[in-house]
């Protein structure tokens, strides 16, 4: 059989072109591993920052708890905005950590994606796109719950 130069460089372009076109079951589950590492460290350098935050607010009630031990009512609204601050900014932290866990899910849900293709890749997508979006949005519906007692604590 004999192969034309024109025929092989066809075939030679459809098999360049079939092989870009879709990440390598290794490439994906490095990508897969990356995404994970990354949402790690991002989760936990968020974890960090709400710790500190809360060692701060925990402090920073203690000290006026201390400051109420007298009974006058100026002290007791000092020590009521300290613990709604405390209520808000636990209502932040927590609500940092949701998002960036969900971002995290998402980028891992995202990139195993990508061994897929077709309707299966689109709806891999899809599902992905809806879990995140159901993550945020009871993040936001906790915080904004926690917001709203804080605010009627003072």
């Amino acid at each position: 059989m004999r192969t034309t130069p024109k025929l092989l460089s066809v075939a030679i372009i459809a098999l360049v072109t079939l092989g870009a076109c879709q990440k390598s079951s290794t490439a994906v589950d490095e990508d897969v591993a990356d995404a994970r590492q990354d949402a790690a460290e991002e989760s936990l350098t968020a974890r960090k920052d709400a710790e500190a935050a809360r060692k701060k607010a925990a402090a920073d009630l203690a000290s006026a708890r201390r400051d109420g031990a007298e009974e006058n009512i100026d002290t007791r609204r000092q020590v009521a905005a300290a613990e709604s601050d405390a209520m808000e900014d636990k209502a932040e932290r927590d609500y940092d950590v949701a998002t960036t866990d969900a971002e995290g899910r998402h980028q891992v849900a995202m990139e195993r994606c990508e061994k897929l293709k077709g309707a299966e890749l689109d709806a891999c997508r899809s599902a992905a796109d809806a879990a995140q979006a159901v993550a945020l949005a009871k993040a936001v519906a906790e915080r904004d719950a926690r917001l709203v007692a804080a605010n009627n604590n003072r």
